[in-house]
């Protein structure tokens, strides 16, 4: 949202010798992230759901760009962790998790943090007056959380619960 400011940020982390990570979820123009993409030593990227029309339904954006971009990093021989919000009934299912790791294997990435859903979001939205638009999503279970690594870790991945 702001590669400018993002870029001076990163280039005093680089005289200072220190390490970073950028988090994003890939919605962002080409050239902004191509402004910073030399900059940062690690890029944790989320990807929630690989179908266009179902991102669109509830991010309320396509995922196109997104894609496009993790290619882009990827391509560039970039530190890439994936970040893999599981919401049971959302992105807990098998096309979902086979497409995905199916783009990670094309992309040459290796290692992928499964984020467990958890509705400590939900009075923030009430405080800020806005609509909780996962209400009634329950939390995954551990056994679907354990059944999700193992898939993942029998496709070859690295595979941490959080991050």
């Amino acid at each position: 949202m702001q590669p400018e400011a993002l870029q001076e940020l990163l280039e005093l982390c680089r005289i200072k010798n220190y390490h970073t990570a950028i988090d994003t979820s890939g919605h962002a123009e080409p050239a902004a992230m191509q402004q910073v993409i030399e900059l940062a030593d690690l890029w944790l990227f989320d990807l929630k759901l690989m179908d266009d029309g179902k991102h669109l339904e509830y991010t309320g954006v396509s995922n196109e760009l997104a894609l496009k971009n993790l290619e882009t990093l990827a391509l560039a021989g970039k530190s890439i962790i994936i970040r893999f919000p599981l919401i049971p009934g959302i992105t807990d299912g098998k096309d979902n998790l086979e497409a995905l790791a199916k783009l990670m294997k094309k992309l040459g990435l290796k290692e992928i943090n499964i984020l467990p859903y958890h509705a400590i979001a939900k009075d923030k939205y009430r405080r800020m007056g806005k609509e909780f638009k996962l209400q009634g999503v329950k939390e995954a279970p551990d056994d679907m959380i354990n059944e999700i690594v193992q898939f993942f870790v029998d496709k070859g991945f690295t595979v941490r619960v959080g991050g």
